[in-house]
């Protein structure tokens, strides 16, 4: 069965700026989830791609360009082995599924995972790591979605052109990322990463490390000041405009 995750750290205080929100709200933007629900969850799949023991390569960020030198989910926690097998097993069963039982197995196992998570769940992140890396995986989620009218769904996406002509659900809050293939594509709610702070709060982008609230809330402009691992050059910064 395919895995939703619990969430990081960031995740975990989302939850938290959630719960506050929908106190002293009673939405979040307009969005009325199931009653005594809060928490924020996320579906995800191995970041930009990987090779699997057999030599197989598989690509899951297919809109990915600058970004993957600098991707968080490429460093630290997300190299652990348990963290990587969950990933790969879950994009191994979407791959399967599709071509054994085409789309509707998909949305199949997709629905049964939303459907086996906790009523506390209010809202899902998909793909913490990892993208949308199909047209028909994309179709398979929308449907879900639907489904699910009382349970918000949010993303952040370099696969641009996937949703070009789709409506989209009410409850499906999309934010599309520079520093991909298709930047130049970009219509809507965006994000960039930044350097510093200081360059975030120039360019007029609101604060999205502290938490996800700005995607949820489907803010226009959301910053990202980089905070992985690696020490990104100047060039790479300049490729992610």
């Amino acid at each position: 069965m395919l895995k939703i995750s619990d969430g990081n750290s960031k995740l975990r205080k989302t939850s938290s700026k959630v719960k506050a929100h929908l106190a002293e709200h009673g939405s979040l933007n307009g969005f009325v989830p199931r009653p005594k629900a809060y928490r924020v969850v996320s579906f995800n799949i191995p970041a930009g791609g990987y090779e699997t023991e057999g030599g197989k390569s598989f690509i899951t960020c297919p809109g990915a360009g600058a970004c993957l030198a600098l991707c968080y989910a490429r460093q630290g926690t997300f190299l652990f082995k348990g963290s990587k097998r969950v990933r790969i097993d879950n994009h191994q069963l979407l791959l399967t599924t599709y071509a054994t039982q085409g789309l509707d197995g998909v949305v199949d196992i997709l629905d049964k995972a939303v459907k086996s998570m906790s009523k506390t769940v209010a809202v899902v992140r998909l793909h913490d790591s990892g993208d949308f890396f199909k047209k028909w995986y994309v179709k398979a989620w929308m449907q879900v979605i639907e489904r699910h009218p009382n349970i918000l769904f949010y993303a952040y996406t370099k696969s641009f052109p996937m949703f070009k002509g789709m409506d989209l659900p009410d409850n499906f809050r999309v934010t599309y990322s520079f520093g991909g293939k298709f930047d130049s594509q970009i219509d809507g709610p965006n994000s960039r990463i930044f350097p510093t702070l200081d360059d975030r709060i120039a360019a007029g982008y609101v604060d999205g490390n502290d938490s996800d609230m700005p995607a949820i809330l489907g803010e226009r402009n959301i910053g990202l000041v980089y905070h992985g691992i690696k020490k990104p050059s100047a060039a790479q910064f300049k490729a992610l405009d």
